[in-house]
């Protein structure tokens, strides 16, 4: 367990308690309610302070740094062990109950550490040999009461699933990926619903709706968003091009009414007015979908596409090269850990054409198919997220031409872009501030408007924008 030494003595004595303690009490599969008839409840007072109450703040902090609330089946046990009301005794109790049974409940003198209800919301009072326990024993103790109270109610009561499941966790070498594989393991498959909102169905004779929990800190509890973002484009070294868009206003409303936390499939809908030197006109209108295809692991996938609409009439055409429809097909994969995230999009945009008229001349712009990628990384400190991002366009031409004559033909070409992104969050509401800039590109005057894209990739040589929104 990271930063968590567990002593060599516990771990085996909480190791053989589930191998060798169960048949010495004669249970094969010993069923606790790890309660009482509440008769042990007189000369118990609240606990405020001191090495149980600080040693549970460790606790929550180490399931926060091993991200069990992205786990199936362990999404209740933060909430749990953070919030659970923390009692003490006056005097000590011997394991006169079926639930004392087990050697996390109890030393083997039998003086019993802590006892908890095996349900949601219930109180965990301790008694005073607990006290004698150091803070590691005391970490696992909180979180192995937390099991109690946060597994499916199918398995929360049975001892020896709750004991592995606490070794997993405070294993010194356990993993992320170490606990979510004995969770899947021990926890039943309704299991993975257990950390969502439940939903009642009359007709249904009030039934659980089942849906799975996201990863801890992640986009897809939240996909939802709607929001308002001002793009500026640095079109210095593009000319005289007066055509070029300068920049942009952008409404966005993405929604996910769909399927649950575990299939969600969401519409969005983005619309947009472009500026130039010389006016401003509707810009694209964007239509798209995204379907989260799988979790597993802490990782979100899911697959998009979205269609970029040109909105010009046959007079506004001779105002821009960026009159044409968009097509992009893609899937995205995102991990949040604790502190930090990363993603990754895969894209291919569809090729198309446009034209633009100046004078009486009509120019037709011809753009081959793009293979995007973008990695996304960053870090989390407290309501801020500090982070950057690197994009590569693989591009397969654009042409240039009048009738037959043909301008340019760019060939193959490749642009890479970099740029910060930093975000503050309060509650749903955020605000989002970030900038693009060029990189690399494989030949001289090529830059975003050759990729003909305004209303995901935009124009010239960097972008710097500002966004706020909420997400739900």
């Amino acid at each position: 367990m990271k930063n968590l030494k567990v002593p060599a003595t516990f771990l085996v004595r909480i190791s053989v308690a589930v191998l060798v303690a169960l048949p010495q009490t004669g249970l094969a599969i010993t069923r606790v309610g790890n309660g009482d008839d509440g008769s042990d409840l007189e000369g118990f007072e609240a606990l405020t302070s001191g090495k149980i109450v600080d040693s549970r703040a460790k606790a929550v902090e180490y399931l926060k740094s091993m991200g069990t609330p992205g786990i199936r089946g362990l999404g209740k046990l933060l909430p749990e062990v953070e919030k659970t009301s923390l009692y003490i005794a006056k005097k000590d109790s011997g394991k006169k109950l079926e639930a004392d049974q087990g050697t996390f409940h109890a030393d083997m003198r039998g003086q019993v550490y802590a006892r908890t209800f095996a349900e949601s919301h219930a109180s965990t009072r301790f008694f005073p040999v607990a006290e004698k326990l150091d803070e590691d024993q005391l970490i696992a103790l909180h979180i192995h009461e937390g099991l109690h109270r946060a597994l499916h109610p199918s398995v929360r009561e049975n001892e020896s699933v709750v004991s592995e499941m606490t070794l997993s966790i405070v294993n010194p070498d356990t993993s992320y990926d170490q606990i979510a594989s004995t969770a899947n393991r021990l926890l039943p498959k309704a299991a993975e619903f257990d950390a969502a909102p439940q939903i009642l169905i009359a007709a249904q004779g009030m039934q659980e709706a089942p849906v799975a929990p996201a990863p801890a800190g992640s986009l897809a509890a939240q996909p939802s968003v709607v929001s308002y973002e001002h793009r500026f484009y640095d079109n210095s070294q593009s000319g005289n091009d007066r055509s070029l868009v300068n920049s942009m206003h952008l409404i966005q409303a993405h929604l996910y009414p769909f399927g649950n936390l575990r299939d969600s499939f969401g519409l969005g809908l983005d619309a947009s007015i472009a500026k130039q030197e010389r006016g401003s006109f509707m810009g694209p209108l964007g239509l798209s979908a995204r379907y989260r295809l799988w979790s597993g692991r802490g990782f979100d996938v899911a697959g998009f596409g979205a269609l970029s609409l040109n909105m010009l009439s046959p007079d506004e055409l001779k105002m821009t090269r960026f009159g044409r429809d968009v097509a992009t097909l893609g899937i995205s994969m995102r991990k949040d850990l604790p502190n930090s995230y990363v993603s990754l999009d895969l894209g291919y945009m569809l090729p198309g054409t446009s034209e633009e008229r100046i004078s009486k001349t009509t120019y037709q712009y011809e753009y081959g198919g793009v293979v995007t990628t973008s990695l996304r990384v960053g870090t989390r400190i407290g309501k801020i997220e500090l982070g950057g991002f690197a994009d590569i366009f693989l591009a397969d031409y654009v042409r240039n031409k009048s009738g037959s004559e043909v301008y340019y033909d760019t060939g193959r070409f490749r642009i890479m872009s970099v740029g910060p992104e930093i975000t503050a969050r309060i509650n749903e509401f955020f605000v989002t501030g970030y900038g693009r800039f060029i990189a690399n590109v494989s030949q001289t005057d090529i830059d975003f408007k050759d990729l003909g894209n305004l209303l995901s990739v935009g124009s010239g040589q960097s972008t710097v924008g500002v966004r706020v929104g909420l997400r739900f």
